[in-house]
């Protein structure tokens, strides 16, 4: 589990830089997004759950299979609840922090639930792995 953790957590900060720098770009640079700060977090955290998914479905957690709707669907599942709890934590954190304060904070929560529910639920090893 802890080479998993490690890997994960490899994998987290990437997705984390990704989720930054797009959350950065469309609030600093597009206008539409200056004063829509979570419709912006929500845009980034969903492309970097693409990159996300993908590397950690390959090199955390081994799984070489081809892609499958379940997996998909589980994995989003849990994305899409992921991101509710990151909109939320984001909104109550900006009313006591900046917002790239507030991002930081609500991006480290989310990834600790990502892990758990992507190891215990989404990854599952199944018996013939």
């Amino acid at each position: 589990m802890y080479k998993q953790f490690v890997k994960y957590a490899v994998i987290g900060i990437m997705s984390i830089l990704i989720d930054f720098v797009v959350y950065l770009f469309l609030t600093r640079k597009i206008f539409f997004f200056h004063s829509r700060l979570i419709e912006a977090k929500a845009i980034s955290f969903f492309l970097s759950s693409i990159f996300n998914f993908n590397f950690n479905k390959k090199w955390t957690f081994g799984r070489q299979s081809r892609y499958n709707l379940r997996e998909v669907a589980k994995y989003y599942s849990v994305a899409l609840t992921a991101l509710a709890i990151n909109a939320l934590l984001m909104s109550a954190f900006l009313k006591i922090f900046m917002d790239l304060i507030a991002w930081l904070f609500a991006a480290v929560i989310t990834a600790l639930i990502n892990f758990t529910l992507s190891r215990l639920w989404v990854f599952k090893p199944n018996k013939e792995t």
